[in-house]
């Protein structure tokens, strides 16, 4: 499993590069171009991390070595995509303003949420024909996200939450300041009765959603704070050895109490910002898999348990497939979105 570590960081390193030193940092670090080349980098190490839940992994030093990795990153991986959520749907009210938020309700939320379900479906079919024992609740609640066919429903089901909390929020309050202390309010909220009902992943990241807000609120002075390439970098140093320093001393109690992990993405998120501000992470690969974020992250579990079911062991021949597969299936699902979109969807 560790040569897949090795072959998928040598994609994310290809044409990487740090900001010049007469630059100093990078000044276009949150440009929509960047940004999905940063989340093409988690879904590479996400379709790592979800590969290896069909495998039995071996002794081998390797493999030890892999599994100490992907245990550090945890639901880590998809911080960004929450981060990058939030921040985007500020500035796109900030620069649309009214005509972003009547929009929204069918653009953002019945559109994501009509997507979801479409690739609900397919799982659907591949549980009955896998002969999975499911029950009318099971499928009826995974169609928002609560229960899974195999899927990552959670994700969706946090992203849908998301948009229905900005949405009000940001329609209620006029002030965008005041509009975000409520967000969060409810955040936590959200995160409080998630602890008490559900698994630990449909909560330990969603913090990212606001945090994401209020960097997009105070982007200039905190970019004024840290005007320095040296001040960037001891930040982030401090902040990684924070995030795995508290990855190991939590790591006897998270079993127990799953809720103390949720300070730890916002670390993970916060170093990572500091990273992009200096050094960047861009090429063609990275681009295509932030692009099609969606539809990989959603549609990547469907061969991999096709591929269980059809008794694929060998790690090299399984995680190739898997990878292929879910390409081939996430450009077929886009091209059939488009379309669909083009019928559903047209701009009033």
């Amino acid at each position: 499993m560790l040569l897949c570590v090795c072959l998928v960081l040598l994609v994310i390193f290809w044409r990487s590069r740090p900001a010049a030193r007469e630059q100093g940092c990078f000044t276009d670090y949150m440009d929509p171009a960047y940004t999905t080349a940063i989340k093409g980098v988690f879904i590479l190490l996400i379709i790592l991390t979800h590969g290896e839940q069909y495998l039995a992994l071996s002794d081998s030093l390797p493999d030890k070595i892999y599994s100490i990795i992907r245990l550090g990153l945890g639901q880590s991986v998809v911080t960004a995509f929450f981060f990058y959520s939030g921040y985007g749907m500020t500035v796109s009210l900030r620069r649309k303003g009214e005509a972003y938020l009547s929009a929204f309700p069918r653009m953002r939320i019945l559109k994501t949420l009509l997507h979801f379900d479409i690739a609900v479906l397919l799982y659907l079919i591949a549980a009955l024909a896998m002969q999975w024992p499911l029950t009318s609740g099971e499928i009826i609640w995974s169609f928002i996200g609560w229960e899974s066919l195999g899927n990552s429903s959670w994700f969706i089901f946090d992203i849908l939450v998301a948009y229905v909390m900005f949405y009000a929020c940001f329609r209620l309050c006029r002030d965008l300041h005041k509009s975000a202390v409520l967000f969060t309010a409810l955040s936590i909220v959200f995160v409080v009765l998630m602890v008490l009902f559900q698994e630990s992943r449909y909560y330990n990241t969603f913090l990212s959603v606001s945090m994401g807000i209020w960097f997009c609120l105070y982007q200039e002075k905190i970019e004024r704070g840290l005007h320095s390439r040296g001040k960037v970098l001891a930040l982030f140093a401090v902040l990684a050895a924070a995030y795995v320093a508290g990855g190991v001393l939590l790591m006897p109690f998270y079993d127990t109490y799953e809720y103390l992990y949720i300070p730890l993405p916002l670390i993970f998120m916060t170093a990572l910002l500091l990273l992009t501000m200096v050094w960047r992470f861009d090429n063609p690969v990275l681009r295509y898999f932030g692009e099609h974020l969606f539809s990989v992250f959603i549609l990547m579990r469907l061969p991999m348990e096709l591929l269980e079911f059809a008794g694929v062991t060998n790690v090299y021949v399984f995680m190739a497939l898997s990878l292929l597969c879910t390409v081939a299936l996430a450009h077929v699902f886009d091209l059939f979105l488009q379309k669909l979109d083009q019928v559903l969807f047209r701009p009033r």
